[in-house]
C-alpha cells in the first residue's frame, strides 16, 4: 500500500504558519478525548468542512484494514490534524481500532486510554493537502463506529467533529452505558449540617441565594453530589489534597440545550484533562435554567484516574480521605462539550471535607496570600497614607509648638505614617511577587498601577529623607512637588483598588461588593478633603491676628482639630474594614 504525503508551498500559507502555529509540534496526549485545540479561544467553524475523511469500504468485519484518506478541497490544505474511531452508541468515550501505518512525516500516533496506536496527530506544522493511512479493526465486532477528525488550517481557523460512518457487517448493539438525563437537581439546604453536608459560597450565603453551592450525602461506599453554579456551560467540582490547582480529581457537568455530558477528568497542573468515564459515575442529571447550572451525580467513594503520560501509573481518590472541595463553572465551546477556561476564578473550601460527616463549609476564591496582599495595601492606602496627608496639609498648626525628638510633633506624624504606609506598602508588593512571580494577564493593568504606585511611593520616601531646609531657595518648588506626586500616588492607588476588583478573574459577587467598596472610600476622602479645604479657608480670615499675638503665644492644638482627626480616623477604619469584608468574605 503506497502511503501518500503530499505538500504544497502556498506563501500565504506558510506565512501564517511561520507566525506560529499552538503546538505546531503535535497535540498534546491530554487531548485524546476531546481532539479540541484550544487556540485562545478560537471556535470551531461550522460552515461545511473544506477537508472530509473518506474510506475504501464503508463496512467492516472485526480485523479488517481499511484505507483511510484526509483530504482537502481544491486550493486549501490544512496544517494540523488528529484522527481515532469511536462506536456510533453506547461507550462512545473508549476509542477502536489501532493505526498500523501512516506517514511519519506528519503524523505521530498515540496511545490512548490503555490502547495502542488508537488515534493520530500532526507531528509538525507543514502544509499537506492529502494523508493517506491504514486502519486495523478490533477483533471484536463493536457494532457501529464512527472516523472522527479535527483538521487545522492555522491558528484561528479548524474545523472539529469531521466524521464518517462506518457500519458493521453484522448488527450488533454495543451494552449500554449510564445517560446523563435533564432534570434539576432536587436541592434541600435546610438539610445543610443535619443530613447532608454543603459548601456555600460567598461567606454570607444561605442556600438558594447562593452563587455557588454543593452539597453531599455518604451511603455505604458511594456519595451522592448536587451542586450549582451561576454558569453558562459548565460548573465542575475537584478534590485535591491542597487548595492549589494541580494534581486533582473532577467530575463536570455540562449543558448546551439539549447537549448534557458529565465528565470525568483530572487536573495535572493549572489546565484539566478529560478521562475516560468506565461507568464510574451513575444517577447523572444536568441542566441549565435561569442562567443557573445543576448537577447531581453518584460516584463510588474510591476512584481511579489514569495518567496519560504513565499509563502504567494509577492514581486513586478515595472519599475516605478528607480533601480540600472546588468548584469552577464556566463556558463551552459553541456546538460541543469541551470546557473552555473558568472566566472566574473557583472557589475552594477554606479546610478539607470530611465526607462521612455532614457540615456547613465555607469557600473562598482568592488563595490566602492574595487576599493578605489585598489587606496590606487597602490598610498603607485607606488609613496610614490618608493620614500622612491630612496631617502634613491641615495639622501644621493645630499641633501647636510641641515636639517629640527634638522635630514638631505634626512632621513627626506625617513622618511615622508615610513611613508605614511605605512599609505595608512594600510587604504588600514583595509578598504577591514572591506568590505569583510574573504578570498575569487577567490583571495585568492592576500590575502595572500597582508597579507605578510602589516606585512613586518609594521616590516619595526617598525625597521626604533629602528634603532641602526651610530657608532654601527650592524649599516652596520641593513643598508643591511632595504635595503634587502625594495626590498623584493617592489617585494611582485608588485606580489600582478598582483594577483589582475589576479583574477579569474575581467572582461578580466580589467584584460588585469590592467596587462598591473603594467607591465609598474615594467619596469619603473626598468629602473629608473638601471639608478641610473649607475650614482652612474660614480660618485664614483670622490669621492676622494669629500673627500679632504669635511672639508671645504658643499654638495650642484645639479640642475641635483633635476630635476631626479621630472622627477621620475612624471612618478611614471604617472603610477598611468594609474593604477586609470585600476580601475575606469572597
Amino acid at each position: 500500500m503506497l502511503i501518500r504525503y503530499e505538500t504544497r508551498d502556498y506563501e500565504t500559507g506558510l506565512a501564517i504558519i511561520n507566525k506560529g502555529n499552538c503546538y505546531s509540534a503535535g497535540p498534546p496526549l491530554s487531548t485524546c478525548l476531546t481532539m479540541f485545540p484550544k487556540h485562545k479561544g478560537a471556535e470551531s467553524r461550522t460552515g461545511p468542512s473544506p477537508f472530509k475523511i473518506k474510506l475504501n469500504k464503508y463496512v467492516y468485519s472485526p480485523g479488517d484494514e481499511i484505507e483511510v484518506s484526509l483530504t482537502a478541497d481544491d486550493g486549501r490544505f490544512f496544517t494540523g490534524v488528529q484522527i481515532r474511531a469511536h462506536r456510533l452508541k453506547g461507550d462512545t468515550e473508549e476509542i477502536q481500532g489501532t493505526f498500523t501505518n501512516f506517514p511519519t512525516e506528519k503524523l505521530k500516533s498515540f496511545n490512548c486510554i490503555g490502547g495502542k496506536k488508537n488515534l493520530l496527530g500532526h507531528k509538525n506544522g507543514d502544509p499537506v493537502t492529502d494523508l493517506e493511512l491504514i486502519w486495523k479493526a478490533p477483533n471484536t465486532n463493536e457494532g457501529d463506529l464512527v472516523f472522527t477528525a479535527t483538521f487545522v488550517e492555522n491558528f484561528s481557523t479548524f474545523w472539529a467533529n469531521i466524521n464518517v460512518e462506518l457500519s458493521a457487517s453484522i448488527p450488533f448493539d454495543p451494552p449500554p452505558v449510564k445517560q446523563v438525563s435533564v432534570a434539576e437537581s432536587n436541592l434541600d439546604f435546610e438539610a445543610c449540617g443535619k443530613t447532608i453536608g454543603c459548601v456555600l459560597y460567598p461567606f454570607y450565603c444561605k442556600g438558594e441565594d447562593c452563587d455557588v453551592g454543593l452539597t453531599y450525602q455518604t451511603e455505604n461506599d458511594e456519595v451522592t453530589f448536587q451542586m450549582f453554579a451561576r454558569g453558562e456551560g459548565y460548573v465542575s467540582v475537584g478534590f485535591s489534597d491542597d487548595q492549589l490547582m494541580g494534581n486533582d480529581q473532577t467530575i463536570s457537568c455540562t449543558a448546551e440545550n439539549d447537549r448534557v455530558t458529565i465528565q470525568h477528568g483530572r487536573n495535572p497542573r493549572l489546565y484539566n484533562t478529560r478521562q475516560y468515564m468506565e461507568n464510574q459515575i451513575w444517577n447523572m442529571r444536568t441542566m441549565h435554567k435561569d442562567g443557573m447550572l445543576y448537577c447531581s451525580f453518584t460516584r463510588p467513594k474510591r476512584m481511579r484516574l489514569f495518567n496519560a503520560k504513565f499509563p502504567n501509573k494509577t492514581q486513586y481518590f478515595d472519599l475516605n480521605d478528607d480533601y480540600y472541595v472546588m468548584v469552577a463553572w464556566g463556558y463551552t465551546y459553541k456546538g460541543t462539550d469541551v470546557m473552555g477556561k473558568h472566566k472566574e476564578l473557583p472557589i475552594t473550601t477554606h479546610s478539607k471535607v470530611n465526607f462521612d460527616t455532614y457540615e456547613i463549609y465555607r469557600a473562598g476564591a482568592l488563595p490566602l496570600m492574595t487576599k493578605i496582599h489585598a489587606f496590606l495595601m487597602l490598610l498603607a492606602w485607606m488609613v496610614f497614607a490618608g493620614l500622612a496627608a491630612i496631617i502634613s496639609r491641615y495639622y501644621k498648626k493645630s499641633f501647636g509648638g510641641n515636639l517629640i525628638l527634638g522635630a514638631a510633633l505634626w512632621f513627626q506624624s506625617h513622618r511615622l505614617t508615610a513611613l508605614l504606609a511605605f512599609g505595608f506598602c512594600a510587604a504588600s508588593f514583595v509578598l504577591i511577587f514572591v506568590k505569583v512571580f510574573k504578570f498575569t494577564n487577567d490583571a495585568v493593568l492592576h500590575a502595572w498601577f500597582g508597579m507605578a504606585v510602589m516606585v512613586t511611593t518609594t521616590g516619595q520616601v526617598f525625597a521626604g529623607l533629602i528634603r532641602p531646609g526651610p530657608k532654601s531657595k527650592i524649599r516652596p518648588i520641593f513643598n508643591w512637588g511632595h504635595w503634587f506626586f502625594g495626590k498623584t500616588l493617592q489617585l494611582l492607588s485608588v485606580v489600582t483598588c478598582f483594577l483589582a476588583f475589576n479583574s477579569k478573574f474575581i467572582p461578580e459577587p466580589q467584584k460588585l461588593f469590592g467596587t462598591i467598596v473603594i467607591s465609598a472610600w474615594l467619596g469619603l476622602q473626598i468629602i473629608w478633603e473638601v471639608f478641610y479645604e473649607i475650614r482652612k479657608c474660614r480660618q485664614k480670615s483670622k490669621e492676622d491676628e494669629y500673627d500679632l499675638k504669635k511672639e508671645t503665644e504658643t499654638p495650642q492644638a484645639s479640642t475641635a482639630d483633635t476630635l476631626l482627626l479621630v472622627a477621620y480616623s475612624v471612618t478611614m477604619l471604617l472603610a477598611l474594614v468594609a474593604g477586609i469584608l470585600a476580601i475575606f468574605m469572597f
